[in-house]
C-alpha cells in the first residue's frame, strides 16, 4: 500500500503539475517512471495549467476542473503541445 492509500495499478490518469520547464518536467516524468514502472506508457498525463496558468487559487480551480472531467468521463488536453519529449513519458 502506498502512502496515498492508492495502488499504482489502479491509476490511469495523472494531472501533471510541472510548469513546462525542463527541470521540473524531467523530475515529474522521473517520478511517474519510478512509481508506475512498466505501466508508465499506459497512463494518460495532461495539465490544466496549460489553459489556466498558475496563480493564487489556481489549485482549487484545477481541482474543480478535474472533478468535472471525471464527471464527464474525459481527459483534459494540454493545449499548445506540438512535440512530445522523447525522454519523457
Amino acid at each position: 500500500m502506498s502512502l496515498a492509500a492508492v495502488e499504482p495499478e489502479t491509476v490511469d490518469y495523472i494531472s501533471a503539475a510541472a510548469n513546462s520547464t525542463p527541470d521540473l518536467d524531467e523530475g515529474e516524468a522521473l517520478a511517474i517512471r519510478n512509481v508506475f514502472a512498466k505501466r508508465e506508457k499506459e497512463i494518460s498525463v495532461s495539465s490544466l495549467k496549460s489553459m489556466i496558468g498558475e496563480f493564487d487559487g489556481s489549485g482549487g480551480i484545477r481541482a474543480c476542473g478535474l472533478a468535472l472531467s471525471l464527471y464527464h468521463g474525459m481527459i483534459p488536453p494540454t493545449i499548445g503541445t506540438e512535440h512530445l519529449d522523447p525522454d519523457a513519458i
